[in-house]
């Protein structure tokens, strides 16, 4: 094909083009018209199909508009909800006044769309709350039918954090939403003696005697002291949901009660001597040595006076009183008794195991 060919050919083109689109643009306000002219009418339908032939032409923003006019007239609110959306994002400076009108209309299909979300829990129970709403909607797995738009969807079990996800729901359409909740675990831990130091290695504060909390799954370690006593570490593998109860008794640490003696019997002697000291008692145990003594102490008091009297009762001279220096009589012996148990058992109460002393000589060279 000759150079003069291929010029003319593209000179035709161009004269084409602005020819062309100067057709498609008047069929396209053509179109606009006479869809104008049918839903003035009253014929959605028949207007509906010319906007969309003058939109095809020219992809106005207006036109759309009265397309998804149209759509919702004619009850197909699925693309009349679309539409709309579409217009908006297109909309120009001069559609100011439609678009209030369009959002308008969104809003009234909003509250005839419904999309579906289908809410899952690991562990599944959970309580499904929509929107800030008191009253829960069921329990995991849960399917619900929504409006379209952003919701608020809270998921929640007993003495378990809740968790809240915002899920965007489309019209016919189904969103899945499925969050993992983590269930607490529970651990005590009891220790002897009741004045030692619990210190938890991954945070929190320290506590004497007992620890209770509630903790997340996991490894946490439980590091427990005192003066005097070999210190331990508890450790618990925590799994969710399970509780944990450690009861631990400190040993009494040697190395703490040793006592070195230098120079005793002659130079170059060495005495140690190794104490082994006695546990230390509970607050429970002392209270209650305390009251046994307490108790003793009364008993034997009371005995002694009641004695007194049993005694110028049955040396009287009086029959009456002679009967009456027996009962006391009686009685003391009874508050003798008690009293001599008390006072024992409070001795004992009292009383620790005994301490220990291992004593070494070492002899040095003469």
């Amino acid at each position: 094909m000759s150079r003069a060919v291929l010029l003319a050919l593209g000179l035709a083109c161009v004269i084409a083009s602005p020819a062309r689109a100067e057709d498609d643009t008047k069929d396209a306000e053509r179109e606009y018209k006479l869809g104008f002219k049918a839903l003035d009418a009253g014929d959605a339908a028949e207007a509906l199909v010319h906007y969309q032939r003058s939109y095809e032409l020219m992809a106005r923003p207006r036109t759309l508009f009265n397309i998804a006019t149209c759509q919702e007239q004619l009850g197909q609110d699925l693309e009349a909800w679309r539409n709309y959306h579409v217009f908006l994002d297109l909309a120009e400076a001069r559609d100011v006044t439609i678009a209030d009108r369009a959002r308008a209309s969104i809003e009234a299909l909003r509250a005839r769309l419904r999309g579906r979300v289908v809410v899952d829990s690991t562990p599944p129970g959970a309580e499904v709350r929509i929107d800030g709403a008191r009253d829960a909607r069921g329990l995991t797995p849960l399917t619900l039918s929504l409006a379209p738009g952003a919701h608020v969807v809270r998921i929640s079990m007993p003495e378990v954090a809740a968790v809240e996800r915002t899920v965007e729901i489309s019209p016919d359409a189904t969103t899945s939403l499925t969050v993992a909740l983590t269930l607490p675990s529970a651990i005590t831990i009891h220790v002897e003696p009741d004045d030692a130091v619990i210190e938890p290695e991954d945070g929190g504060a320290s506590v004497e005697g007992t620890f209770e909390a509630a903790a997340s799954p996991g490894r946490h370690t439980f590091t427990i002291r005192r003066k005097g006593y070999q210190t331990e570490q508890v450790v618990v593998d925590a799994v969710a949901g399970r509780t944990y109860e450690r009861r631990v008794t400190l040993q009494p640490d040697p190395s703490a009660a040793t006592l070195v003696v230098e120079g005793m019997r002659g130079p170059g002697e060495t005495v140690t001597i190794a104490l082994d000291p006695a546990p230390r008692r509970s607050r429970t145990r002392t209270a209650l040595a305390w009251g046994s003594a307490a108790l003793g102490v009364a008993s034997l008091a009371g005995g002694s006076v009641l004695g007194v009297l049993a005694l110028r009762g049955v040396t009287s001279d009086a029959p009456g009183d002679h009967d009456r220096g027996k009962s006391d009589a009686l009685l003391a012996d009874g508050l003798f008794v008690v009293g001599t148990a008390a006072i024992v058992a409070a001795w004992r109460l009292f009383r620790t195991s005994r301490s220990t002393a291992t004593i070494r000589r070492v002899h040095g060279d003469r």
